[in-house]
Parts: structure tokens; sequence; C-alpha cells
């Protein structure tokens, strides 16, 4: 995510990677970001994250601690996700598509952690 706020910066200074991400921008967009495919993806992180507050809810009680955190932090990050793919903000950057592919990154290694976490629970 880092990167991505480098790469942002660079824009400003940069005329080849104002361009290279222009270019890219564009391309995502009319490719991969059509109405349908956004619609689909916020329909799937929204019963992603009502899911997930289900079991957030049931497991109150008897959940570790850990278990209990890696949740709520894949909640939020679900919930920023649903952000990215809504306000206008992050849609007008330049990096926007490597910021949702950063996303995607980290949401898939949060939710092997959460499934590695869940697991070791369950063993116990």
């Amino acid at each position: 995510m880092i990167g991505i706020g480098t790469l942002q910066k660079l824009t400003h200074t940069s005329a080849g990677v104002n361009h290279h991400l222009y270019f890219k921008r564009i391309q995502f967009i009319s490719r991969y970001y059509t109405n349908i495919n956004r619609i689909i993806l916020i329909v799937l992180l929204a019963v992603l994250f009502t899911g997930l507050l289900i079991l957030i809810w049931k497991s109150r009680i008897k959940a570790k601690a850990l278990l209990k955190i890696e949740m709520i932090l894949m909640a939020l990050f679900i919930v920023f996700m649903i952000a990215t793919l809504t306000m206008v903000y992050f849609k007008k950057l330049l990096v926007f598509p490597y910021l949702l592919l950063a996303e995607g990154i980290v949401f898939l290694l949060e939710l092997f952690t959460l499934i590695l976490v869940f697991r070791g629970y369950r063993k116990n």
C-alpha cells in the first residue's frame, strides 16, 4: 500500500509514470470496471461482510481473542474495499487499478490468515 502512495506522488513529478498510469487506468476501467462487475463485487463484499458479522455475533462468547481480532480486521477491511469501490475520490486517482489490485491481494492474505486462525481454533 505504501507503493501505491509512492506511485501517486510520482504522477505529479514524472511524465512517464503519469502517462503509464493514465493509460492503465483507462484500460482497466473499460475492460474490468464495468457497472455490472462493480455491482457484483459490491454485492459479494456486502454478503461477506454480513456473514462475517453473523460469525462475530455467534462467536462472541466462546471465541478466542485472536479469532475475534482477525474477524473484526477482516470486517473493517471489507468496509474499506466497499468504500474504495464506491467513493469518487478513489476512482479519480490514477493509481486506482493498482489500488484495487493491492486491496485484492491484502484481502486474500487476510482471508487466508482468518482461515488458518479459525482452523487452529477448531483443533483446540
